[in-house]
């Protein structure tokens, strides 16, 4: 039996610096929904958002990195994220 995981609260010290990663199929919107919905969640600014295509460019990874002050808005933003269409995966 393996451990249990560690809890957001556990690791991160709040107020922190976060990095959303969301991998979900190409859309010419993806990122602007990424970022409407953080911002929207948080009711904060974004500090850095970055993309990347996959090799085969049917995939993008979205990075959106801002300030949380709790673990409950990690898993907010996450929820509303995982609404998104196509999304493949969240880290």
């Amino acid at each position: 039996m393996s451990a249990p995981r560690p809890k957001l609260e556990e690791i991160l010290e709040f107020p922190a610096t976060f990095t959303f990663q969301v991998i979900a199929v190409h859309t010419e919107v993806l990122v602007e929904q990424c970022v409407a919905i953080v911002e929207r969640v948080l009711d904060r600014r974004i500090i850095q958002v970055a993309e990347r295509a996959s090799s085969a460019a049917r995939y993008r990874a979205v990075r959106v990195t801002t300030t949380v002050l709790s673990a409950d808005e990690v898993r907010a933003v996450y929820a509303e994220l995982n609404g998104l269409p196509d999304v493949k995966l969240l880290l």
